[in-house]
């Protein structure tokens, strides 16, 4: 472990992750995070992080979870146990329909799969609940579709429904024995933690922090930021039903900038994890199907979300940068003029409105550094064979080596200019 007096912490620049998810890469996470919080990272060498801030969508919500839950034991502590919830809850010795996050319903050879020796019932347990589950769904269905108006195709489409095929039972045990809330909302917690989830009845995104995982909904909304539509149904937190936000959320920075301390002048850096279909193709599937292609979409907006609000947080630094520059001219001015007055003299009467607004419009915004870290191997659709214990090895490793040999030129990293052009 690198010794704590080298790690760059709160004195030198305010760190934060912003986790995305998406499925099983979100074990690349897991990599990224293992280097940048316990050793040296990036070609340069810099030191090790120290985080204000935890922010994540989608499976990136468990990610950050687990991380603020255990931060009272170190970042190495923290990182090996996320690391041993991927490999020792959520994967699976080889491709299945049962996974330590969700199970196909009714594939009967999942049912002799498991460890009978620790559970003999377990297989006719889920068989079991299976049909119960399949028979009260068609009968619900049968029943709203006999007893509504319309055409023959409009009451089969509301007869079938693919949700129902999914089990993630799995998913919130994992959640529940996993991820301890109330050390999320404890107010020693030195870490905040932003996870954001989208009210699937108004579209609005909902940020829920460190406070608001100490409820007893606390383990509902971090499941509620993994529903994602049309494969989990939504999940309920305060009486309303949330679902996955990544397609619908257009500013996925915005919780872990918000979260920034204010009063401090120091450098707000964000270190952005997420799957770029700008940068690496996401592969089409060898036979188009309607699952595939909604998880597709649902891949292909998440990275077009990212890299807009990263795009916005380039323009919204060149601003500040000239709002800076207009700073500086009025300070080399006379200190018997007012600023305004100065900058009309050197700059010109147009310059004087212009100042004005940037200084309206940015009078809450920062600059901020942004390193990107993206898979470039082992990205996944759908397919099962990524929760293989194989794949989720070589996607934290794939991240381990991509915070290690993080290159900002590569990744196209934000970097505000700091220094001026001469005058």
């Amino acid at each position: 472990m690198v010794p704590e007096l080298n790690r760059r912490d709160l004195n030198s620049a305010q760190d934060a992750f912003v986790l995305t998810g998406s499925t099983a890469n979100a074990a690349y996470e897991v990599g990224v995070m293992k280097r940048l919080l316990n050793a040296t990272w990036g070609r340069a060498n810099n030191p090790p992080i120290d985080p204000y801030c935890f922010s994540g969508t989608s499976v990136g919500a468990l990610n950050v979870a687990a991380m603020v839950a255990n931060a009272e034991l170190g970042f190495e502590e923290a990182t090996r146990r996320l690391e041993r919830i991927w490999l020792e809850r959520i994967a699976v010795p080889a491709a299945t329909s049962s996974t330590g996050v969700f199970r196909i319903r009714g594939d009967f050879t999942q049912y002799f799969d498991s460890n009978l020796a620790s559970n003999p019932l377990k297989p006719f347990l889920d068989m079991g609940s299976d049909l119960l589950h399949f028979t009260r769904e068609t009968l619900q269905r049968l029943a709203y579709a006999s007893s509504t108006r319309g055409t023959f195709a409009d009451r089969a489409a509301q007869i079938s429904e693919f949700t129902q095929w999914i089990d993630y039972t799995p998913l919130k045990q994992l959640i529940r024995e996993c991820i301890d809330t109330k050390k999320i909302a404890v107010a020693s917690n030195p870490r905040k933690l932003r996870i954001t989830a989208v009210n699937w009845q108004d579209g609005i995104p909902r940020t829920f922090d460190n406070i608001d995982l100490g409820s007893t909904d606390g383990h509902e909304s971090i499941i509620a930021a993994m529903c994602l539509p049309g494969v989990f149904p939504p999940e309920t937190v305060d009486g309303l039903p949330y679902v996955d936000s990544s397609v619908l959320f257009e500013t996925p920075l915005k919780p872990a900038i918000q979260a920034r301390n204010r009063e401090s002048s120091l450098p707000v850096v964000l270190h952005v994890v997420y799957a770029d279909s700008s940068f690496r193709d996401i592969p089409l599937p060898a036979l188009s199907n309607t699952f595939a292609t909604v998880y597709r979409l649902y891949q292909l907006a998440l990275s077009r979300a990212v890299n807009s609000d990263i795009a916005r947080t380039h323009t919204v630094n060149e601003r500040i940068r000239v709002k800076n520059l207009f700073e500086t001219v009025a300070a080399a001015g006379d200190p018997g003029k007012s600023r305004e007055e100065v900058i009309r003299a050197k700059l010109g009467e147009e310059a004087v409105p212009f100042w004005d607004q940037l200084h309206h419009d940015l009078s809450d915004q920062v600059s901020l550094t942004i390193h990107r870290y993206t898979p470039k191997e082992h990205i996944f659709g759908f397919e099962l064979m990524q929760f293989e214990r194989s794949t989720i090895e070589k996607l934290i490793q794939h991240g381990y080596e991509a915070a290690r040999d993080h290159n900002c030129d590569e990744s196209r990293c934000i970097i505000p200019q700091e220094n001026l052009p001469p005058l």
